[in-house]
């Protein structure tokens, strides 16, 4: 039995003219689109398209193929279709998130959706791996993707700020080899957030070797509450317990030190309802 998957993408090349298209418009690579055809036309001992350097063009037997299995392809796209403009309340959206975003923003938002989701939690790069696995639907990205044949929408915009224990004596006038002497809370080994604010404010790359890493920044949140070291943290994080006096505001930048956050899935995605509700959650 010949994989249905070959076929779907023999009626997208038909239909789209080249195998570049017709990749993008399936969510597969162009090579791996070029492979399936070829194994199409050597199970089916036929050629189904003369190649041209601007189009595929079928032969006499692709348009006799496409016309014998294209309706019954359509139907079955149809259904699916059907089944979640009608019933995607119970439909089930995959979304890769970072907790701390979902824990602040988003689950507040959440009482407006319409339909089910579930809600997997990590950092950028695994969520990425995931999306491109097709492990989950869509995802949060705290950078632009890089994750092949996908869309994003800005969502979000974080700033960031210099905090302390509040026990921490800070001189009036610090140097930068002041603080890059102090102990340190990173979010990973890169010191990516850290580095950040060094090459804004002062354009340099800081020689630091944290005290601890933290992948979680409620973690860093609460060790720098704790007495352990500063951090360079998301405004939306540690305001409040700046605001009660927990933590000491070392520095929040007259420019602000920003980030933004992306929305980002499958480009075959872009006309799903879903996507559009869930987007419309960030537009109010």
């Amino acid at each position: 039995m010949i994989n249905l998957e070959l076929y779907r993408t023999f009626i997208a090349i038909y239909r789209e003219g080249t195998i570049s298209k017709a990749a993008i418009s399936i969510d597969v690579t162009q090579p791996a689109a070029s492979q399936q055809l070829a194994m199409l036309e050597k199970r089916l001992e036929i050629r189904l398209f003369e190649r041209t350097p601007r189009k595929m063009m079928p032969t006499d037997a692709g348009h006799e193929l496409y016309t014998k299995i294209s309706d019954s392809f359509d139907w079955i796209e149809q259904v699916s279709q059907d089944f979640i403009l009608d019933d995607h309340k119970q439909t089930l959206f995959v979304i890769g998130v970072p907790l701390e975003f979902y824990q602040e923003r988003l689950i507040h938002k959440l009482k407006a959706l319409t339909f089910r989701c579930h809600f997997v939690f990590g950092t950028t790069v695994e969520l990425s791996k995931s999306l491109e696995e097709r492990q989950i639907d869509a995802m949060i990205s705290t950078q632009k993707s890089t994750v092949p044949v996908t869309m994003q929408h800005e969502i979000f915009t974080e700033h960031f700020w210099l905090v302390a224990p509040k026990e921490m004596v800070v001189p009036k006038e610090y140097s930068r080899s002041w603080l890059i002497q102090q102990k340190w809370i990173s979010y990973d080994a890169r010191l990516s957030i850290i580095r950040r604010y060094f090459q804004m404010i002062y354009d340099i790359r800081p020689a630091i070797s944290p005290i601890l890493i933290t992948p979680d920044l409620h973690a860093i949140l609460k060790g720098v509450e704790a007495g352990v070291a500063m951090s360079v943290l998301p405004d939306y994080i540690c305001k409040k317990s700046v605001d009660e006096g927990k933590i000491a505001l070392v520095h929040k930048p007259e420019v602000p030190i920003s980030n933004t956050l992306y929305f980002v899935y499958k480009s075959q995605r872009k006309d799903s309802v879903l996507v559009r509700q869930f987007l419309a959650l960030f537009s109010e």
